[in-house]
């Protein structure tokens, strides 16, 4: 059953109002461990001047709700984000879940999986991490060590958390392919791209035939990493909506060859399945600044508007297609 609001920051909007949203920006992305042993490592007033400012640039361009899908192994700080909100008026969405690669934190690893699941409800039910803010969907990961025990546990407890809230599902995937050697992008070879539709296919599985999520409250997140066709169809099949939401991390696809797919994909009627992004962080601790700006020189928050969908536009992709990927579709995955 569709719901009428959506949680934000700030209570309860109307998914009506949400407007342009960018459905895949972070905050924050960093090494909760890290910054917890050694928290002379952060700078928090830089961290929240970086996120006042990415999220002002966005409002330049008209973009009313940023999704943030930071959860735990992210670094996400819901008291940053409502204090964001509170100072610019964007609507802030926050999700619940666990990012997860291939193993759990010891805490969840030995218990079963509705200990984690009893977690995302929890912040549901009392909002995250004693701010009351409480949370509009609910995320996973699936990357490059595949479906992992562990990995297979935060599905199936996202799935139960679902059936318990009726929140929506982020699930990120790695259907692309591409590595991140210590010199570079790796590319995939024809047995690893199989792989990866294989693995992309079996988390919605999971999720929905077998885990209850209706396929239409489920995002798979970075599909556009993928420079073919086929497996994206194939993916679309399923009755998903896809993020189209890395711009700027050409490192996994160049912009260009991402624009191309967008625009084959909305000439093929699937306009209405796709949302974009750029995935930025507006402070990411995973590397030293130097390599980061090496690896994405172009990665921020409004790389799209001044950049990518000029060029969608020459490719033939419509203002109202653009509008429906912008605007219809989010508020429709996020009230599903």
């Amino acid at each position: 059953m569709p719901r009428s609001h959506v949680e934000t920051t700030a209570g309860p909007v109307a998914a009506s109002d949400l407007g342009r949203t960018l459905v895949h920006e972070h905050l924050l992305t960093v090494s909760e461990v890290v910054r917890t042993e050694w928290p002379h490592l952060a700078d928090r007033p830089a961290e929240e001047e970086a996120a006042l400012t990415q999220v002002r640039n966005a409002q330049e361009h008209g973009v009313r709700t940023w999704v943030d899908p930071a959860v735990m192994n992210l670094g996400r700080d819901a008291g940053l984000a409502k204090r964001v909100g509170e100072q610019t008026g964007m609507n802030m969405v926050l999700a619940t879940g666990a990012y997860v690669y291939e193993t759990l934190p010891r805490y969840f690893r030995f218990r079963d999986g509705s200990a984690l699941a009893d977690a995302f409800v929890h912040d549901h039910e009392h909002g995250i991490q004693g701010t009351g803010v409480k949370p509009a969907f609910l995320k996973c990961a699936v990357d490059e060590h595949g479906i992992t025990e562990d990995v297979e546990k935060v599905l199936r407890a996202v799935a139960d958390a679902h059936r318990r809230t009726g929140l929506p599902v982020m699930s990120h995937c790695r259907l692309g392919g591409t590595a991140l050697g210590p010199e570079g992008p790796i590319p995939p070879s024809d047995e690893e791209r199989a792989r990866a539709l294989e693995q992309t296919l079996r988390q919605i599985e999971i999720l929905v035939d077998e885990g209850g999520v209706p396929a239409n409250a489920v995002q798979v997140a970075h599909v556009g990493d993928c420079d073919a066709l086929d497996p994206i169809e194939r993916v679309l099949e399923t009755g998903v909506w896809i993020g189209m939401d890395r711009f700027g991390l050409d490192i996994f696809n160049p912009s260009a060859r991402r624009n191309e797919v967008v625009a084959e994909l909305a000439s093929r009627g699937y306009a209405d399945r796709m949302m974009l992004g750029q995935d930025s962080c507006a402070t990411i601790d995973w590397y030293p600044q130097e390599v980061l700006q090496m690896l994405a020189p172009r990665w921020h928050a409004t790389l799209i508007f001044e950049e990518e969908i000029p060029a969608m536009q020459q490719l033939g992709v419509t203002d109202e297609q653009l509008a429906t990927m912008l605007e219809a579709n989010p508020a429709a995955w996020l009230s599903a």
